[in-house]
C-alpha cells in the first residue's frame, strides 16, 4: 500500500512539472530489489525560427494621445508665426485691393496663381486621395492565416507541433542533430516551412 502511494505521488509530480516536454520520465518499481528505476528522458537542443511581420500602418491614438495632440495644435495656432503661404495670401489680398482702386501700374507684379488658387488646388488633390481601410476582409472573417490583418500590430508565425502527448502552438522548430550548427538547423526549419506552405497552396488550387 505504501509502495502504491509513492508511485501515485511520483506520477502526479511528473505530470505537473514536466507536462508539455518532449518526453516524460517513466518510473518503474523492481519488486525483487524493492528499488525505483527511472528511465530519464534525454534533453535536446532545438533550433527555432521567428518570423515577424512588422506593423503596416500606425496604431490608433489613445484618448490621452488625442488630447495631447489637440493641445499641441491649439498651442501652435496661438503662438506660431505666419507661414510663407499665409504671408503670400495677405500679399495677394493687398494687391487685389490695389487693383480695385486702379493703383497697380505694373501688371507683372500680379501673380498668375494666388495663394487661394494654390490652396484650392491642394484641397482638390487631397480629396481625390482615399486611404485604404484599417479593417481588412481578413479581420472581418477572423482569418488568422492571412498576413493582411491586424495591420497596426506585429504578427509572429506559430505552428502546431506535438510536444510529448500534447499539441502546442509554438515557433517552427526542429531538433539539433550532432555535427550540425544552429545556423544549419534554422536553415532546415526555414526550408521545411516553405515546402509545407507550397504543399498547402497546391492543395488549395
Amino acid at each position: 500500500m505504501r509502495t502504491k502511494t509513492c508511485l501515485t505521488l511520483f506520477n502526479r509530480l511528473n505530470r505537473f512539472f514536466l507536462k508539455g516536454y518532449v518526453c516524460l520520465p517513466q518510473p518503474t518499481f523492481n519488486v525483487a530489489s524493492r528499488q525505483f528505476s527511472n528511465a530519464y528522458c534525454v534533453w535536446h537542443t532545438v533550433g527555432a525560427l521567428c518570423l515577424e511581420r512588422k506593423p503596416v500602418v500606425t496604431q490608433e491614438l489613445t484618448p490621452l494621445e488625442q488630447r495631447y495632440f489637440q493641445y499641441l495644435q491649439k498651442l501652435e495656432i496661438e503662438k506660431s508665426y505666419l507661414s510663407d503661404h499665409e504671408k503670400r495670401h495677405l500679399e495677394d489680398l493687398r494687391i487685389a485691393e490695389k487693383l480695385k482702386k486702379g493703383e497697380v501700374e505694373d501688371m507683372d507684379t500680379v501673380s498668375k496663381q494666388t495663394a487661394q488658387d494654390f490652396e484650392d488646388a491642394c484641397i482638390e488633390e487631397f480629396n481625390k486621395y482615399k486611404p485604404n481601410p484599417r479593417i481588412t476582409e481578413a479581420d472581418k472573417t477572423n482569418d488568422r492565416k492571412s498576413l493582411h490583418r491586424k495591420l497596426d500590430s506585429s504578427l509572429v508565425l506559430v505552428v502546431k507541433q506535438k510536444l510529448g502527448n500534447d499539441y502546442r502552438w509554438i515557433l517552427p522548430q526542429t531538433i539539433h542533430q550532432e555535427g550540425d550548427t544552429l545556423r544549419q538547423v534554422n536553415s532546415f526549419v526555414d526550408a521545411h516551412r516553405k515546402s509545407m506552405f507550397r504543399l498547402r497552396e497546391r492543395s488549395h488550387q
